[in-house]
Formats: C-alpha cells, structure tokens, sequence
C-alpha cells in the first residue's frame, strides 16, 4: 500500500498532473509519455483528456472511476451509500517499532519474538518482499497490542543474540548441509532467514544470494528459549472471553464492529491467516465491560413481539447491530429487495417473528 502510494505521487511529480497520473499508475508511463509526444506534434493540450483518445478502453474506464471512487468515499450518503460497514483504518491496526541499521530481523523471528502470526506480520509489512527487514534499519509494523512483548523480548536477549547477516552466493555442487558446516548454523535457522528463497538440502539453484545471520562472538543460540506473554495471556488481561459462532452472512470485519473490537484482534485470538470464518465456526473473543454490557443491552432491547418500528434517521445497518442480526436476515424476513426504510414502518426482527410471518426462509438467528 505504502509503496503504490509512493510510486503515485513519483508520477504526479513527473506530470503534474492527477488525471495524468492515475491514467500512468494503470497503463504505464510510458505509454502516457508517448500519448502526449503525439499531442505536442499536433499541437494539441498535453492534459488526460485531450490524450484520451489515444489510451486504451481499460485507462479510460479506470481514471473516471478513481475519481467517482473519491467523490463517493469524501460523501457516501449524498451518492446513497447509508449502510456501509466501515473498516478499521489500517494505520490504527498496527504500532512501529524500529530496527536499527546494521540489524535484520526476519518475519519469522519478528513474529515469534511479538507472540503473533507470522502471516499478519507479512500482511503489515508487504515491502518485504524476501519477509526480512533491510540493513540500513526499518520500521517495522506489528500487530497492535503487541510491541511490549516484542520489544521486552527482544531487550531480554543478550547482545551475543543480536543478529546482522552477510551473503552467500550458491554455486554449483552447493549443498544445504555444507553451506551450514561453513558458516557453523543449522540448515534449519538459514532457512528460517531465507524463506521464499530455498526448498530442501538438495534442491539449491545456482546464483541465488542467502542470508546468513551473524551473530556477535559467533554465538548461534540453539535451541533458546525467548520468554514473553502467550497469545491467550496477552488478551486476557483485557476482558472475559466470550464465544461467538459464526452464521451465514457473518464476516470478521463485522462480527468486530458487533462487539467493539478489531478485525485484527480477531483474527490474532483465533490464529485465523486470512478473513475466510465458515457458518457454524466458533470464535474466542475478549470482551470488555461495555462490550459485555452491550451485548445484554441487545438482547433486553428485543421488542417481545419480534417486530420493530422504525425510528427517524435509523439504516437496516443500526438496526441490524442493535438487535445482533444479519442485514441479510432483516431483508430475507422483511422482504426486502433493497436497502430503502421508512420511519414508522415496521421490520420482523427475530426468527420466530419471522417463522410466524412465513419468511423464515434458510436464514439464522
């Protein structure tokens, strides 16, 4: 993100231009440069729309839909976006820590040493691209909640532990197990600091550069064990856990929002490497007090009835996190084709409700 980020505003400064710009992130620069040589031989305007003509059906599609895309996201309600599930910003999911030059570290050990899965460390961090962090320092992004335990493990570590590397070329006739009895470490620990890089013992292919960590005084520490919190007692300090199983229409990002939560805490609690949760899935969640206290609020607030009037300015979103429901499910027992609700109607808003109406249908709840 961070470096598509980067190479946009390179283009800006080459065109000057966002239109311009856009148009180069999706087809090239040098296709846009070419557009515009033509425009200054036929002495027209260099600008996106007067090179329109001459760029492909995919660009001219992509740069007004960037800038409808910006228009929409400035005033979502005015375009008639109301029930949107809004994310957490990303740059609130993760803290920075920074590696000092001449240090590295790899993803592998940057996880183990914050108590976190590695795949959320590689998501936070796409710009390592080989999943080790450069010599000439870095901040490194971690989870949040997690740099006390990083950082405490790390301190804990004595300086002999602290690691830099330096490059092996494989040649021809190399072998994993000779590369370690050169170097005087496990094949298993240069393989740690070169994922992506190399398979097996024998499967080496020639030209590839490895890492090979060097440690101050040569001291390889086999076997360490690294002290720091575990998964479960890191977020149980933070409240009661709970249980939440997951139905049909669920996702991660709303079930956080449903219980005041990141979708980032989630997936850590239930060592989950991606947002895929299967109906029926059961999740371990740590509540806090309002978060307790929410969740009794919605099930006090349940109108005996299981029908609901709806009140000026609410979206079938409220409602739906009001009641713990679906938006799926309101539509399905509403009948509802749409997202369009009128105050003073009135919604079915439990499953018996709906099962007394008919439109139970396959939903949950």
């Amino acid at each position: 993100m961070n470096a598509a980020a980067k190479y946009l505003q390179q283009l800006y400064d080459e065109f000057r231009d966002w239109p311009l710009a856009i148009a180069a992130y999706n087809v090239g620069e040098g296709r846009v440069r070419s557009a515009r040589r033509w425009a200054a031989r036929n002495r027209r305007a260099q600008d996106y729309w007067s090179i329109y003509s001459r760029l492909p059906r995919e660009t001219k599609n992509h740069v007004p839909y960037f800038i409808a895309a910006l228009a929409i996201s400035k005033n979502p309600a005015r375009f008639g976006f109301t029930d949107i599930a809004w994310q957490t910003p990303f740059e609130e999911l993760y803290e920075v820590v920074h590696i000092p030059a001449p240090h590295q570290l790899s993803m592998a050990l940057a996880a183990r040493y914050a108590d976190a899965p590695e795949s959320l460390l590689v998501e936070l961090n796409p710009e390592l691209r080989f999943r080790i962090t450069p010599p000439e320092g870095y901040d490194l992004k971690l989870p949040k909640g997690t740099t006390d335990t990083f950082v405490a493990t790390l301190e804990s570590l004595p300086e002999e532990g602290r690691v830099s590397y330096e490059s092996h070329l494989i040649r021809r006739g190399d072998t994993g197990s000779a590369i370690a009895d050169r170097y005087g470490l496990p094949w298993s620990e240069i393989r740690e600091h070169n994922q992506g890089q190399v398979g097996r013992d024998t499967n080496l292919q020639v030209g590839t550069t490895l890492r090979i960590p060097k440690y101050e005084q040569s001291r390889y520490l086999t076997g360490r064990e690294v002290t720091s919190l575990t998964r479960q007692q890191t977020v149980a300090a933070s409240g009661e856990r709970i249980y939440h199983t997951v139905r049909r229409g669920d996702t991660i990002s709303g079930i956080a929002t449903r219980y005041g939560v990141t979708w980032m805490q989630i997936r850590l609690w239930n060592n989950l490497h991606g947002d895929l949760i299967r109906t029926g899935q059961r999740l371990s969640l740590y509540s806090t007090r309002s978060t307790r206290v929410r969740a009794a609020v919605v099930t006090a607030n349940l109108p005996a009835s299981g029908v609901y009037t709806i009140g000026r300015n609410d979206t079938l979103w409220d409602i739906s996190m009001r009641f713990n429901i679906s938006v799926a499910n309101l539509k399905r027992w509403n009948n509802l084709s749409g997202n369009t609700i009128y105050p003073g109607n009135r919604l079915i808003v439990t499953r018996a409700a709906a099962e007394l109406a008919g439109t139970a249908g396959g939903g949950e709840q």
